[in-house]
């Protein structure tokens, strides 16, 4: 444990003096940062075997022995004129405190705790708040065990109910476009017995999230203001009483909810749970967040997760433990979108239709969901992989990871002609279609062939779409057309082979993705709309 900060010996009196009136501020915004965690030591800590009584007695303790070496070193500071402020520079120092671990759980727990103890110093002193005036400070990182400073202010008055306010990306109605916006909120939420906290660390953006964040307000499916994010990665910070699947500090990678006991999820297919849509679409009734103001519920809880959010409180089926599937810490980041996106496309060929090396396949839309449709098929050998779309730079991607055949449909009038020359009429036996468009729906059920199978995964804009099917044809050709969720695949078997493929050089999924800043959502929900960036990966 670092007592003192080493980097100031040697300096000049006036430039020493300075570092460590900025290193006051700073600090004190690191507490202010540790402060809006504080309910796992005091709420979600302590049922589960660990009081919060140790910080109490401990980090003071540590503070007298921070506090004795700084008068020793600099009986004058003119630049912190009171011990009230030295107080809050020492004590400050608690949330740049590094220990010799690679756990970030360690870390998070040690700052919620130096948390714990500096407000009850200053309570216990009677010393007015000093924190509310400090803000950005901005997000800086000091190696794998440092964590993120205030980027806003916190008033310590209203540590009385030890309330944390948590970052999140909240998503309001459509005003006129979608509406997403990178703040706080308040968590009023407990733990259930199969629930978990989980501190995000990335969540990949799906567009499923920008259909939603795009509805009406009076939209029946709409649900504001909302937390979305269904492809989460981080770490257990707490655990129900009855979570068996993973314990506080290891590494999860998040995918969708089911009840467990249907019919369906009893037979091991939870990707059809009969409750997906409740569980996964509804989520919560906003129990959990409040608005920053506490004037409004924040509904969470989407796809038993809602990874949008620096902390969240996660359903127990949703959690995919990745102690043993991890090689670095840093791969966390890059498998989170593995809970959903390139599932559902990979899963769509590799499990539901199981396909092999007689297979001509024909996947509409390169997005992440297609483009996994695209690398499942190249891994099943199939005999040609045609995929559609509209930017030509996700098609030349497309080529590079396994598509035998790329269409641009851009000013193209009969898709399914163009399919048909493009193959030399050789028979379709697998369409995948991931846009949701009625004219790509159309032409990829018409090019199927004889017994060929259309999976539907692309979601159309207006809840009414619907889209043609010659009846005549359907039957003469004994086709089927499915819809399809997460590609069937259950997630704690599919993962697991996802990542594997990965390592054997057969699922490049790290060519298509990009990490942004968490605070730019903006940015990223712009890029993947333009094309340009196939799938982002949000870090927290």
């Amino acid at each position: 444990m670092i007592l003192a900060q080493p980097w100031t010996y040697g300096m000049r009196r006036g430039d020493r003096e300075q570092a460590l009136h900025d290193c006051a501020a700073e600090s004190t915004a690191a507490t202010a940062e540790a402060a809006r965690q504080m309910i796992l030591t005091v709420r979600y800590i302590e049922p589960h075997g660990a009081s919060p009584a140790w910080a109490v007695v401990y980090f003071p303790l540590v503070g007298l022995i921070n506090l004795f070496i700084y008068i020793l070193k600099y009986p004058k500071l003119p630049s912190v004129q009171s011990d009230v402020a030295l107080m809050d520079m020492v004590a400050g120092h608690f949330g740049h405190v590094e220990f010799v671990t690679s756990s970030e759980i360690t870390i998070l727990f040690a700052r919620e705790a130096a948390a714990l103890a500096h407000a009850t110093m200053r309570k216990a002193m009677g010393i007015p708040p000093l924190l509310s005036d400090i803000s950005g400070m901005g997000a800086t990182n000091r190696g794998s065990n440092y964590g993120t400073r205030a980027t806003s202010p916190i008033n310590i008055e209203a540590m009385d109910s030890w309330v944390p306010k948590v970052r999140a990306i909240v998503a309001y109605p459509p005003n006129p476009t979608t509406d997403l916006r990178y703040e706080e909120v308040v968590t009023k939420g407990t733990l259930k017995d199969h629930e978990l906290l989980i501190k995000m660390v990335a969540s990949g953006i799906c567009h499923l999230e920008i259909h939603l964040a795009s509805l009406p307000k009076d939209d029946p499916g709409a649900k504001f203001p909302r937390i979305l994010g269904h492809e989460g990665a981080g770490y257990v910070a707490a655990c129900g009483a009855q979570v068996t699947c993973a314990q506080v500090g290891d590494p999860v990678l998040l995918s969708y909810d089911y009840c467990g006991s249907c019919k369906f999820c009893s037979a091991g297919q939870t990707a059809f749970c009969i409750s997906f849509a409740k569980l996964n679409m509804a989520g919560d009734s906003g129990d959990n967040f409040t608005t920053l103001d506490e004037s409004e519920k924040v509904h969470a809880k989407f796809f038993g997760q809602s990874s949008f959010a620096s902390l969240s409180i996660v359903s127990e089926n949703c959690v995919l433990r990745m102690n043993d599937l991890l090689q670095d810490p840093e791969e966390l980041k890059l498998f989170s979108p593995l809970g959903c996106g390139f599932q559902t496309g990979a899963g769509a060929v590799a499990v539901t239709h199981k396909a092999t090396a007689n297979d001509v396949v024909v996947v509409g839309g390169a997005g992440a969901v297609g483009l996994g449709a695209v690398m499942a098929a190249k891994i099943a050998g199939c005999k040609a992989i045609v995929i559609i779309d509209q930017v030509q730079s996700r098609l030349d991607v497309a080529r590079s990871i396994g598509a035998t055949h790329i269409l641009n449909t851009t000013g193209v009038d009969n898709i399914s002609g163009k399919l048909n020359k493009l193959l030399n009429s050789e028979c379709i036996t697998l369409t995948v279609e991931t846009t949701g468009v009625p004219s790509v729906i159309d032409a990829l059920v018409a090019g199927l062939g004889h017994r060929g199978r259309h999976i539907q995964i692309g979601i159309s804009r207006e809840p009414t779409t619907s889209f043609n099917i010659n009846v005549f044809a359907l039957i003469s050709k004994r086709a089927i057309i499915e819809g399809n969720c997460e590609g069937g695949a259950t997630s704690s078997d599919f993962i697991p082979k996802m990542i594997q493929w990965y390592r054997e050089g057969k699922f490049p999924f790290d060519k298509l993705v990009k990490m942004f800043p968490a605070t730019d959502v903006a940015e990223a929900v712009y890029n993947m709309e333009n094309g340009s960036v196939i799938k982002p990966i949000l870090v927290w």
